[in-house]
């Protein structure tokens, strides 16, 4: 799934979007979306849901 989520991020800054439509893609992507929040937050530098984690000046 790592694999097309750097899909949808070059996608996104040529400002192209894919949209999924087979159903099980997007319940695995979302599935690992999920399991994968709190790290691609802090990739992004947001901070985490639940306060923890460092802080952003």
């Amino acid at each position: 799934m790592h694999f097309y989520w750097r899909i949808f991020e070059e996608l996104k800054w040529m400002g192209e979007f894919m949209v999924v439509r087979d159903p099980s893609l997007r319940r695995c992507f979302e599935a690992w979306l999920s399991n994968h929040a709190e790290a691609i937050a802090y990739q992004y530098g947001w901070p985490p849901e639940n306060g923890s984690g460092p802080t952003i000046h």
